[in-house]
């Protein structure tokens, strides 16, 4: 009874001690897996060995059956799968899930797709490219104004230098697009390029024509503006001229000789049309034109006093009635007469103020 229980009490130290062992060794086997494996062929090599093989005297145990070994293995197995297995050996779950989004933008992109071939199914094969030529000859021939790996695959030579340095993924791959369909599109882009050469060039040469017309429209109207004040400003000190000389001839002359409407000057610019042309009006005789004709000439002040108060005496009523007596037309000289008066009375408003 006593050799009984010492047999159990040590065959139950030994599976103890066995059940640790595989334990170490399948932590061992998790954190180094090519080192478990040479353990693992070592010791499936070891227990190959027949096991009549060995020693009894080497042994440390009493004999064991093989149901004995086998139940162990059943029972180690089991220990292996229950709550004192180590977890923090295994992966994280996360790492063998896909994530949502890239599974979502795969489903996206295989719809396109599927989109993509329905239209090309439907409005046929030579529609189909011909609207994508359209769009990418519209898209790449304007390539002057798209982004600097754009214009470096068009050709650019300033964008060229270290361009594909600077790109991401995207602006690599639309680079190698573009330089691509240049060079499908050559004889297309160099038309345009030459088209659009030839509108600046025309834009230009339209420009620079129109500032010569400018320029040149600008200087004539000058000149002409020059010669017509010019011409004013003669035609003015030729009025002056005649007025002063008709004042000397009338009074000169003899008090019965007779005068004609034009022998009478009139202090007016531009000139009023004479009879038998037409008939000055009172309406045409203003402060302004009186001042322009006698005064405008004259800078000093006392000098255009001087100028205005001879003009009020000699258009005085009491004397040119006398010289509108010597008309001879009873019709001129009422005309002459109205005249003369209207011109008194401004030169008197001009002296007041």
């Amino acid at each position: 009874m006593k050799d009984s229980s010492l047999s159990s009490s040590t065959e139950q130290a030994v599976l103890d001690a066995t059940r640790r062992a595989s334990k170490q060794s399948h932590k061992r086997r998790h954190h180094h897996p090519h080192r478990s494996s040479a353990t693992t062929r070592t010791t499936t090599a070891a227990q190959e060995v027949p096991h009549r093989d060995r020693d009894r005297s080497e042994s440390l145990t009493p004999p064991r059956s093989r149901a004995s070994t086998s139940k162990r293995t059943l029972e180690h197995d089991h220990d292996l799968d229950g709550d004192e297995f180590d977890q923090s050996s295994l992966p994280p779950a996360h790492a063998y899930k896909r994530s949502r989004s890239y599974d979502e933008d795969d489903e996206e992109r295989r719809f396109q797709d599927k989109l993509r071939s329905a239209e090309h199914e439907d409005q046929g094969v030579g529609y189909y490219e011909q609207l994508l030529y359209e769009r990418e000859l519209a898209r790449n021939a304007a390539s002057f104004h798209y982004g600097s790996s754009v214009r470096a695959a068009m050709g650019h030579a300033e964008a060229q230098k270290g361009a594909t340095l600077m790109m991401d993924e995207e602006e690599y791959a639309e680079y190698i697009r573009a330089g691509m369909w240049r060079i499908q599109n050559k004889e297309e882009i160099l038309r345009r390029v030459r088209l659009d050469k030839a509108k600046k060039a025309k834009e230009e040469k339209d420009r620079i024509e129109h500032e010569v017309f400018e320029k040149k429209e600008k200087e004539r109207i000058r000149k002409l503006e020059e010669r017509t004040i010019k011409k004013d400003r003669q035609m003015e000190k030729d009025q002056r001229e005649a007025y002063a000389a008709k004042w000397s001839s009338i009074t000169a002359t003899s008090t019965e000789a007779n005068l004609r409407f034009s022998d009478i000057p009139w202090p007016i610019f531009p000139p009023v049309p004479f009879p038998p042309l037409s008939w000055p009006s009172t309406n045409d005789i203003t402060p302004l034109q009186v001042d322009r004709f006698l005064l405008s000439h004259i800078k000093d002040k006392d000098a255009r006093k001087s100028t205005l108060r001879t003009a009020v005496l000699a258009y005085h009523p009491d004397r040119f009635d006398r010289l509108t007596a010597r008309i001879e037309d009873q019709d001129t000289r009422a005309r002459a007469k109205e005249l003369g008066l209207r011109i008194s009375q401004t030169l008197n408003e001009m002296l007041k103020s």
